[in-house]
């Protein structure tokens, strides 16, 4: 139904529009949201009316991307697992950020220490350039998702509004491949990761932590708990690297729905228009008129000119027989033409 029905005073039944429900159910909604307590966002943000309730929403896409970064320790933001935006939080002193920031502190270490080795030895191997790109590009991208976390919920809330403006669009729905994108781009990276570990005959712990963290143990003496930690370090290091490739493309993936939205109510927006204006050349008549009295077009043109040249030719004609006329009384003629004597050609005598 487009709307209820209620009763007013004088006892009629009246139709409410659908708009007025959506602005009630909004209304509604602005208080939920409590919108007075958030910090950092425009005005226009405040206005429930921006905010809509798409089943695809970008909050929803991002879960995928967002299981990975809890996994990985990179992204701490409470409630990032949740389709609500609402319930997106950033807390400094939550154990999310604490571990977050020992994990960067840990890899900054191991991308500092192949830096000093280069400075000792003088000698920029493929190996240690491998090694210094590798550290400090991964641990730049944690700091990098440690800084976005803490506006995460700002962005999120802005794209939820620009949602809220696409509300009447025609869905499209990019969730399913974002997530089967997300499971094959996370198993081969793991695989590539699981191939890459060195294959001995002989194998050992401590011939595998003396070979992968050979500068670190090179400037301090090797202990167990230091290979443990190192590796479990690398591992984080290697979920960033991995999360930061997979995290741009399903924002490019979200952003492509949004745009292929916008692109499909356009398509539609320019097929309305076209054939209102199909409808308006075939029914209703383009042309100049005399104040609606008249209209001036090509037959009535033709018409007008035919009238003018029929009206032209009578006349010629008519002067040609008037002519003609005259030319008839003013000529002498014969007797022999009445068998009797002309009396107009002054040749008449009375009896």
């Amino acid at each position: 139904m487009l709307g209820d029905y209620m009763e007013n005073r004088s006892g009629s039944r009246i139709s409410t529009n659908t708009k007025m429900y959506s602005s009630q159910r909004t209304k509604s909604l602005a208080y939920k949201l409590n919108f007075s307590k958030s910090h950092h966002l425009p005005p226009y943000l405040k206005d429930p009316a921006f905010f809509g309730s798409s089943k695809d929403s970008a909050q929803k896409m991002m879960i995928p991307a967002m299981i990975v970064a809890q996994f990985g320790c990179i992204f701490p933001v409470s409630g990032k697992l949740q389709t609500d935006v609402k319930r997106l939080r950033f807390d400094a002193w939550s154990a999310n950020c604490i571990i977050s920031l020992l994990i960067i502190a840990s890899s900054s270490i191991l991308a500092i220490i192949p830096f000093l080795e280069f400075w000792d030895d003088r000698d920029l191997s493929y190996d240690m350039a491998r090694r210094v790109v590798y550290g400090v590009t991964s641990t730049l991208y944690m700091v990098g998702f440690f800084s976005l976390a803490c506006h995460w919920r700002d962005v999120m809330m802005n794209w939820e509004a620009v949602e809220g403006r696409m509300a009447n669009f025609k869905p499209v729905n990019a969730t399913l491949k974002i997530i089967v994108c997300t499971i094959v781009f996370m198993t081969f990276s793991t695989c590539e990761h699981i191939l890459s570990y060195r294959v001995q005959d002989t194998f050992s712990i401590k011939e595998y932590f003396l070979w992968s963290f050979r500068t670190l143990f090179k400037r301090t003496e090797y202990a167990l708990w230091k290979g443990y930690l190192a590796s479990l370090t690398n591992g984080f290091m290697v979920i960033a690297w991995n999360f930061t490739d997979l995290f741009l493309g399903v924002v490019s993936m979200a952003l492509s729905s949004a745009f292929d939205q916008f692109n499909l109510e356009l398509e539609s927006s320019v097929k309305r228009k076209v054939h209102r204006l199909l409808l308006e050349v075939i029914i209703d008549q383009i042309s100049f008129s005399g104040y609606n009295f008249f209209y001036i077009t090509k037959s009535l043109l033709l018409k007008i000119a035919g009238t003018i040249l029929t009206c032209e030719i009578c006349l010629v004609q008519l002067e040609a027989m008037k002519s003609e006329v005259h030319d008839a009384f003013d000529s002498p003629i014969d007797d022999d033409f009445y068998g009797f004597p002309n009396r107009t050609n002054g040749n008449f005598s009375g009896s």
